[in-house]
């Protein structure tokens, strides 16, 4: 039986990881995606957030 068990673990991680390889982004995503200033913008967030470089709130939110 502990064989079996086994076996469906191994099935059931195999299989979800080869959904999550397949999503496919909306459209909204695709838009961000392709736009060079968005990017460059969460790349600079990234390396903020990794060297602990934070701004408050009210420095950075806008109207929309």
């Amino acid at each position: 039986m502990k064989n079996e068990r086994d076996c469906d673990n191994t099935l059931y991680g195999a299989s979800s990881a080869a959904a999550e390889s397949v999503i496919v982004p909306d459209s909204e995503e695709r838009e961000m995606l392709d736009d060079a200033e968005f990017m460059e913008s969460l790349e600079k967030a990234k390396q903020d957030r990794a060297n602990r470089r934070y701004k408050k709130w009210e420095d950075v939110k806008r109207e929309v």
